[in-house]
């Protein structure tokens, strides 16, 4: 199909799509080295190469930059965990590399984990009008594996799920945190402290 113009409609969306993920990718820069309050749209228009009302073509405002990052980011988490989990059978196995994908994750994303694990938290509208439900189907991977391990005897059966999902990811997101916080030179290996946690949790699912 041909525009008015005489360009290809494919092209123009190909050009749109471009520049949208172009403004996701700056605006992810601009919030990690800026923090997400202090960051401006003019810096985000500025790394990106466009004008600064050419962001508010596809984004309302940085909050909504800001959430769009969040749920291509956890798409790609989830999916990720779903499909290497699937592959185990054991519920313990799966533990241990929800935990492996973690680190990964968070090794090779270090500006978009810390931004998604420190700056969302300064976003009023993420905080108190999203409805998140990324994050809750991020934790369901968690809480449906423990029912797994329930079901195949391998985890004992008086254990609350939801308690467990959030015991596990919170103490994931504070060591993957306290790692985010260190200068580079002084960052422990992540992957190792995440399966030493899951080690001795998983025991105690055990029990």
């Amino acid at each position: 199909m041909i525009h008015s113009s005489g360009v290809s409609v494919s092209y123009i969306e190909t050009k749109k799509a471009d520049k949208k993920r172009r403004i996701l990718e700056a605006a992810t820069k601009v919030f990690a080295d800026k923090g997400f309050y202090n960051a401006k749209i003019s810096q985000i228009a500025e790394e990106a190469n466009v004008a600064d009302g050419t962001i508010y073509l596809y984004f309302n405002s940085k909050d909504d930059l800001l959430i769009r990052i969040f749920e291509d980011a956890m798409n790609l988490v989830i999916s990720t965990q779903s499909e290497t989990l699937s592959t185990l059978n054991s519920a313990s196995e799966r533990l241990m590399m929800f935990a492996k994908n973690h680190a990964t994750y968070v090794n090779e994303n270090p500006d978009l984990a810390g931004l998604i694990q420190l700056e969302i938290r300064q976003s009023n509208k993420f905080m108190k009008d999203y409805d998140n439900k990324k994050f809750a189907s991020f934790l369901n991977i968690i809480a449906e594996t423990v029912v797994y391990g329930q079901e195949r005897g391998e985890f004992s059966q008086d254990l609350n799920r939801h308690v467990i999902k959030q015991a596990i990811f919170g103490s994931l997101d504070e060591i993957a945190t306290q790692w985010l916080f260190l200068p580079e030179e002084k960052r422990f290996d992540l992957e190792k402290a995440l399966e030493r946690f899951m080690t001795i949790f998983v025991k105690g699912l055990k029990s």
